[in-house]
């Protein structure tokens, strides 16, 4: 997916994110509230550098992978090398198979 397709506005943004931390399953890890505090949070086990893991709290609005629109960017669709924070590449391409073949079946 393109980065100009991934970004939308605030509104729209917030519900389809909201959609997407559900389906993703991001609370396991971050919380419910994004606070850093899923109940995975704590198992998350050493990162490549053998350090503690813990998931970034959300609400801070800063990030291991960086902090920009194309840091978040790459994060969400490659995940953090070395960490437990996986990719989701497969899951936007399919999102936006789905969306073409609606449009165009």
């Amino acid at each position: 997916m393109p980065m100009t397709q991934f970004f939308m506005k605030p509104e729209k943004a917030a519900a389809q994110g909201s959609s997407l931390y559900q389906m993703l399953k991001c609370a396991n890890c971050y919380g419910e509230s994004g606070k850093s505090d899923g109940r995975l949070a704590d198992k998350l086990g050493k990162d490549a550098w053998v350090r503690d893991q813990k998931p970034a709290d959300l609400t801070k609005g800063v990030f291991k992978g960086g902090d920009t629109k194309q840091d978040v960017y790459r994060s969400l669709m490659t995940g953090i090398d070395g960490t437990a924070m996986a990719g989701f590449q497969h899951v936007f391409a399919s999102a936006i198979l789905q969306v073409r073949a609606a449009a165009f079946g």
